[in-house]
């Protein structure tokens, strides 16, 4: 978990806990950006994940807590 500080664009992490609608192919990914809602990161993953939520769809980016992130590599 990251804590204390906010993260750089091209920071490597990983997702601890994705959604359970969130079909992963790859845990990792680098951040984009910090989205507009506090503490949430745009994340660009490794491998496009499926979202369940309705009908199938691809993503190639996704929001996430900066709780749900493990740093894995610092720009």
């Amino acid at each position: 978990m990251v804590t204390g500080h906010d993260l750089r664009p091209g920071t490597r992490v990983r997702l601890r806990a994705p959604s359970p609608l969130l079909e992963l192919r790859s845990d990792t990914g680098t951040v984009v950006r910090k989205d507009r809602w506090a503490d949430y990161y745009i994340i660009r993953l490794d491998l496009p994940a499926i979202s369940h939520d309705c009908e199938p769809v691809e993503l190639r980016e996704i929001r996430e807590d900066i709780d749900n992130l493990d740093v894995i590599d610092e720009t």
